[in-house]
Order: C-alpha cells, then sequence, then structure tokens
C-alpha cells in the first residue's frame, strides 16, 4: 500500500515540476515577445536582416557578392524594396550553402529559416552536456533568443553546431568535433579564442579538424567568389552602413571608440591577452564544455560587430554554470592529451 502511495505521490511531483518548468518557459517566452511587440509586422513580413541570407547566393558568380550597390539592385528587383543597411558580410561559403534557400519564394524561405532556427535552439538544449529543465527556462528568459529571431539572425545555427561539437568530443570524435566547429566560421570572429581552448586542452585531432574544415571552406569560397573576394568582403564589415552603433557593441569597441592611435593598439592586444588567458586557465582546469563556452565567451568581449543575437554564444557557459550550481558537483577533470 505504501509502495503504490510513494508511486502516486512520485506522478504528482513529476506532473507539478514539469507544469511549472512548462509555466517558466510561457512567460519568458511572453516577457521576450513583448519589447518587440511594436514591431510584429515587419518581422512577420521579413523586413529585418534576413534578405542578406535569402540574396546573397544570386551574387555569387558575379563578382559582387560585397558590393553594396550590387545588392541594393538585387533588393529592388527580387524584394521591390531596399534597405541600405542590409549587406551580406558572411564568408562566401554560407552563400553556397544558402543557395537552396534562395531558391523558393521569399516568404517560404523566411518561414523555412525561422522554423529551422527555433529547431536548432530546441536541439542544441537537448545536446548540451549540461541538460537541465533549468536549461529550457534560461533559453526561454534570454533576450538574445527573441533578438536573433526578431532580426532573422543565424547565431542559433552556429549554436547548435557548438552543441553537434561538444557532442561528438563525448563520443572521441575530436575530428569530427573540429569540422563542425569550422563552420562556425560564418561568426569568425567570435570564435578567436578556439585555438586557445585546443592548445590548453591539447586536443590536437580537434584542432586538425578545425584547420582542414577551414581550409575546405576557403577554398569553396574562393572558387565560388573568385580571388578578390577577401579585400571586398574587409571593405564589407568595416562599413558603417552594416555596423550601427558599433562602439556598443563589445568592450574591445567602446575602447575603439574613446581610445585612437597607437594606445589604442596597446590595450587592444592586452585585452585580447587577458582574456585568452582566462580562457586558457578554465579550459586547462574544468571540462571541455566548460572550456568551450568560456572561449565562445571570450570572443564576445574582444570582437567587433558584435550585437544583442550573438549574445546567444554566452549560453554554453552560462547553461554549464548553471546546471554546475544546481547539481552541486562539477565534471570530471579534463584529459591531459588526446
Amino acid at each position: 500500500m505504501e509502495t503504490v502511495k510513494a508511486a502516486k505521490e512520485g506522478r504528482v511531483s513529476a506532473r507539478l515540476r514539469v507544469a511549472l518548468v512548462a509555466a517558466a518557459c510561457l512567460a519568458g517566452l511572453i516577457a521576450q515577445a513583448l519589447p518587440f511587440a511594436k514591431d510584429w509586422g515587419a518581422i512577420r513580413q521579413g523586413l529585418n536582416d534576413f534578405p542578406a541570407f535569402y540574396l546573397s547566393p544570386r551574387l555569387l558568380g558575379t563578382g559582387h557578392l560585397y558590393d553594396q550597390a550590387a545588392f541594393l539592385a538585387e533588393q529592388a528587383r527580387s524584394l521591390g524594396r531596399t534597405n541600405a543597411n542590409i549587406q551580406f558580410i558572411r564568408l562566401p561559403y554560407t552563400a553556397v550553402m544558402l543557395a537552396p534557400l534562395s531558391d523558393l519564394p521569399y516568404a517560404v524561405a523566411y518561414a523555412v529559416w525561422q522554423m529551422l532556427s527555433i529547431a536548432a535552439l530546441a536541439v542544441f538544449v537537448w545536446l548540451w552536456p549540461a541538460r537541465h529543465p533549468l536549461a529550457l527556462v534560461v533559453v526561454c528568459w534570454f533576450p538574445p533568443v527573441a533578438a536573433n529571431l526578431a532580426n532573422a539572425q543565424d547565431v542559433a545555427y552556429i549554436l547548435l553546431l557548438v552543441a553537434i561539437a561538444a557532442a561528438l568530443v563525448q563520443r572521441g570524435r575530436d575530428v569530427g568535433a573540429g569540422l563542425m566547429l569550422a563552420l562556425c566560421a560564418a561568426k569568425v570572429h567570435l570564435c578567436l579564442f578556439l585555438p586557445v581552448l585546443i592548445v590548453a586542452r591539447r586536443m590536437w585531432r580537434l584542432g586538425a579538424g578545425l584547420v582542414a574544415g577551414w581550409a575546405v571552406l576557403l577554398a569553396v569560397s574562393f572558387v565560388a567568389a573568385g580571388r578578390g573576394w577577401p579585400v571586398a568582403w574587409l571593405q564589407a564589415i568595416r562599413s558603417p552602413l552594416v555596423s550601427p552603433n558599433i562602439g556598443k557593441s563589445s568592450l574591445l569597441a567602446f575602447v575603439a571608440e574613446a581610445v585612437h592611435g597607437p594606445a589604442l593598439w596597446v590595450i587592444a592586444g592586452v585585452l585580447i591577452l587577458l582574456v585568452g588567458a582566462a580562457v586558457y586557465k578554465l579550459a586547462q582546469r574544468n571540462s571541455f564544455v566548460f572550456g568551450l563556452g568560456a572561449a565562445l565567451a571570450g570572443g564576445l568581449i574582444v570582437a567587433f560587430h558584435v550585437y544583442l543575437q550573438d549574445y546567444l554564444l554566452a549560453l554554453p557557459l552560462i547553461l554549464t554554470l548553471g546546471s554546475e550550481l544546481v547539481d552541486g558537483r562539477r565534471e570530471p577533470k579534463p584529459r591531459s592529451a588526446n
């Protein structure tokens, strides 16, 4: 009798926990949606950053992938409207990967993009080693999630690649993990400390996969966009039109707005070294997922062109810390070598 009663109480308790988590998630989603309520009409129509992803494949092979005038002309021709702040600034290989999406009608492509973004977030929560009901609640309350969807950005996909890489490392497939992380070059400026992670943990097979992946992606980029794309890309990412309020985007960008000349280079160098040293120590003394989260968070401090949606890449570290606090334990000590 007592066993049956205990089982019933356990089921009731489990249902209550599920209900509380669901209620907390729903409240978070509503809270996140409210700041964007006034822009819902534009968001629903895809009047955000999505044209940069949708139209870029159509400029491959023209030599004008990063040409603002050409991109404005393609916006007018394909969408019947223009926005000077919208321009493609990813590496060319991403435009190659987006080609199937560009063949769809705009509204259909936009719906697919947003649904895949939501799916990527869900799979990230499922795959990330620090799984806990708290993780789902944190994601639902995390403002960069709403910003990523409202702006139709691609950071959720980067997060998915990171989670897949972590899962592969857990299975001993470090080369495959490196290949997954190589695809994060879509946001290369936010992945500056991945080499530090590799050196700190002596994960040379992961490093080999990362370098091999980068080599392939660079080769694809040169084939797709021609040999002159690096110069055009650098000019595009420096344009104030595609980087409004750049001084507010990261700590280093803020410093660059206030300091100029040789002093800026000194401060930038010191800041990068300090963050790199912190990432090295954290990666060396903790688990791989902790180190990976620290490396991504470090990139957010020193990179330019960092906006609210980019802070999604702080989630791996936040969830890992949260899981350890809730569980009251640390993961096993890192491997000394592969």
